[in-house]
């Protein structure tokens, strides 16, 4: 078998460490995913699945262990390098979307491009292809304050794809979606999965477990994870 595209050993992470109020959120997980894989990451309210997530798609840090992401030990790394690894293989889509109020949808979903030097010819493809991607095009001069639930979602899910990532990290992806909205989200995550992406999701949505995309659950019970299951 390859290298696993992402591996943890003993990951921790610990918030206001060595004072009264020390939390553990993560303790020494354990785990490896394969290129191509659907991961999903389940457990309670406060089991830590946000904060793995947060760790492996390099927005955090953790306090002891190691991490590696594409063979790279992104554990060791400073925030300059972190940010410019998520901007050249990671995509995001945030449970709350994270969108700019004020700005249209073409401008929200190319703001991961904005850093990278690229051309306005080749930031315009990027995010027509994006957002004809996910089906929000014919929207795409709309100021995100005047879209639906579902249209933000696809939004946020466009802005995650702009930059052709190699790993795709979605937290809750559906809790904001009716029915209709999700199926059409979970489909493209699909579609995503076949053209060889790597896909890790928090979930509390029956609907995701039961979907066809995913391939493992991996359940986290106070900090520790506690199950690897085979969907």
């Amino acid at each position: 078998m390859s290298s696993p595209i992402l591996k943890t050993e003993n990951l921790t992470k610990k918030f206001h460490a060595k004072k009264s109020n020390e939390v553990i959120a993560i303790q020494e997980v354990n785990l490896e995913i394969q290129k191509g894989e659907c991961v999903l990451l389940t457990g309670a309210s406060g089991s830590g699945k946000s904060t793995l997530l947060a760790i492996l798609s390099c927005l955090a840090k953790p306090t002891s262990g190691k991490y590696f992401c594409l063979n790279e030990p992104v554990s060791r790394w400073s925030e300059k390098f972190l940010t410019r690894f998520r901007r050249q293989h990671i995509g995001i889509v945030f449970q709350h979307f994270n969108l700019v109020k004020g700005l249209s949808v073409a401008r929200n979903v190319s703001l991961p491009l904005l850093p990278q030097n690229l051309s306005f010819e080749e930031i315009k493809q990027a995010v027509h292809q994006a957002t004809k991607q996910v089906n929000i095009s014919h929207r795409i001069d709309f100021q995100v304050d005047k879209l639906s639930g579902g249209e933000l979602q696809r939004t946020a899910v466009a802005r995650a794809l702009v930059n052709n990532p190699t790993l795709i990290f979605a937290d809750e992806p559906t809790a904001h979606l009716d029915s209709k909205n999700s199926t059409r989200i979970l489909s493209l995550f699909q579609e995503l999965k076949k053209a060889g992406k790597t896909l890790i999701i928090t979930t509390h949505d029956p609907r995701v477990e039961q979907h066809p995309l995913a391939d493992r659950k991996l359940t986290l019970q106070d900090g520790k994870l506690i199950k690897n299951t085979i969907l």
